[in-house]
Formats: C-alpha cells, sequence, structure tokens
C-alpha cells in the first residue's frame, strides 16, 4: 500500500487538517509550503509531520497532494515538474476542478494526475459522512479514483465521479451562491446598526448572521477567487431577476402564496422532506 504522502501547500487550513488525517491513518507525511513560520507551527502541533523541501517532498512520497489556491497552482506545478515519477499519484484539492485538471496535464506528462473536491472545509472532524468529489479524465485516473472511493467508503464517506466541467456548472449553482449570499447578507448587515439588531434578533436572523459571519471568518481570497473563476455572476444576475420579480410580486401578485406553495411541491418531489425543517432550524440555533 503507498505509504508517503507530500502536501504541498500542508500550513493552509485544509493542508493542516490532510495532514492530521493523514498521521492518523499511519501515512508518512511530508510537508511542504511556502510560509515557513506556519510550517513551523504545524510541525508544531503534528510532530509526526515532516518538514522538507520542495524537491524531497515529492522525490519520497507515493502520492502529491496540492493544498493550494488555484492561483498558485500553475507555479507550484512548475515547482514539482521535474521530481514527478511515472507511478506518482498527483491529487489537487481545488474547489474548483476544470481549470486545475487542464493545468495539471499541461504541465505533468508523468505520473497519474487526478481532480478532487472534498465538499466539506478544515472544521470537519472527521471523514465520515463526507462527500468527496473525483475528476478523471482518463481510464487510469478513473481506476485511482475507484481505489480511492474504497477507501473513502471504509472511512463512512462518499465518493463522487464527475467531469471536471460539470462539477464547475453545479459548484457555480451549489457553492458559488451560497457563498454570494454570505457576503451579500453581510454587506447589507453591515450597514445597519448591528447593536440594535442583536438586541431583537429571532432565531432565522441568528443563523443567518452565524453564516454570514462564518464567511468573513473564513478564507476570504478563496471565496472571491471561487466568485470568480466558477462564474458566479451569471447565476447572481439570474438571482436578481428572482429579487425583482419577488418584489414585484409582493406589491402586485394575488397567487405569490400559491406559488410558493408550488415551490415546496418542488422540493418534495427532489425527496428533499421539509416537514421538518423548522425544529431542525431550532436545534441548529439551539446548538449555537
Amino acid at each position: 500500500m503507498l505509504k508517503n504522502v507530500a502536501v504541498i501547500g500542508a500550513a493552509g487550513r485544509m493542508g493542516r487538517w490532510l495532514c492530521k488525517l493523514l498521521v492518523s491513518e499511519g501515512f508518512k507525511v511530508l510537508a511542504n509550503d511556502i510560509d515557513i513560520n506556519k510550517l513551523l507551527e504545524l510541525k508544531d502541533l503534528i510532530r509526526e509531520v515532516e518538514i522538507h523541501d520542495l524537491e524531497r517532498c515529492v522525490r519520497e512520497s507515493d502520492i502529491i497532494l496540492l493544498s493550494v489556491p488555484v492561483e498558485s497552482l500553475e507555479d507550484v506545478l512548475k515547482g514539482v515538474k521535474p521530481y514527478v515519477r511515472e507511478d506518482h499519484i498527483v491529487i489537487d484539492i481545488c474547489s474548483i476542478k476544470k481549470l486545475p485538471v487542464d493545468l495539471m496535464h499541461k504541465y505533468l506528462s508523468r505520473g497519474v494526475r487526478l481532480g478532487s473536491h472534498p465538499l466539506f472545509g478544515p472544521g470537519a472532524l472527521s471523514l465520515k459522512g463526507k462527500k468527496v468529489v473525483l475528476t478523471p479524465t482518463s481510464n487510469e485516473e478513473f481506476r485511482t479514483s475507484l481505489e480511492i472511493i474504497k477507501w473513502l467508503e471504509e472511512r463512512g464517506a462518499l465518493g463522487i465521479v464527475m467531469d471536471p466541467l460539470e462539477h464547475d456548472l453545479l459548484m457555480s449553482k451549489i457553492m458559488g451562491i451560497s457563498q454570494a449570499i454570505g457576503i451579500l447578507v453581510s454587506m447589507y448587515l453591515s450597514d445597519n446598526d448591528l447593536k440594535t439588531f442583536e438586541i431583537l434578533s429571532t432565531p432565522t436572523y441568528n443563523l443567518m448572521t452565524t453564516y454570514a459571519t462564518a464567511i468573513l471568518a473564513g478564507n476570504l481570497n478563496l471565496y472571491i477567487s471561487l466568485q470568480k473563476y466558477l462564474g458566479v455572476e451569471k447565476e447572481l444576475s439570474r438571482f436578481k431577476l428572482l429579487i425583482e420579480d419577488f418584489i414585484t410580486a409582493i406589491k402586485e401578485d394575488p397567487n405569490i402564496t400559491n406559488k410558493l406553495l408550488r415551490i415546496r411541491e418542488e422540493f418534495l418531489k427532489a425527496g428533499i422532506d421539509i416537514s421538518k425543517s423548522y425544529e431542525v432550524m431550532y436545534k441548529v440555533y439551539e446548538g449555537l
């Protein structure tokens, strides 16, 4: 079994999470990052991690995990290129997939080059119940994906195989829009008297602000990068039209409630049980 894993970008939040997971699973972890101080902090937190320069990390590894921003990926690939072997498995974990997959195939002529997207962040306590998208573009990459999926399933996680472009189109709606809403809500609220709002806050308001401020507390450069590379502006334009239609409907459409009931039916048809949503909302709120 392949046991040596290089984590490039190991000092970032997701890089640290990966290092901790891999060490707990018995892998030898070789860590590299451009931020030496944060690498030393990582070493203090996870003593088993070995810190090396980029060349040694790649040469001594079986698997290379690229946990770097998409803007940095091209330079990182240029850096690892001379040391990648035919038996290497190179996996990126960017939240977008088409561009990273194309870049890996452009710069790396050897090894398996596989795109992946963990559908969770570094706040996750374990892999159990989590989802990971894999985006193979060749038979060899597909076979590697099946091996990874088996490994994930043994730990209670779900692996999903998907085309890179299909992934990005769906993520622009699923992840891009939800993050954009969080950003917009925080912008809207910041223009108001937040202290007074807190005094009069309701459970739904608190849940909304918790999500919005979680975005603010996260990696803002990452969120803006995702908005750019996922092409979220197209979906936001659609969202803007929905807002305009809703404003008009409130004023002029006596059948707006019936339209909302039809929307409710669409959720039910999709197998989404909304009957307990209100109850679940309060459980989440009381757990804050």
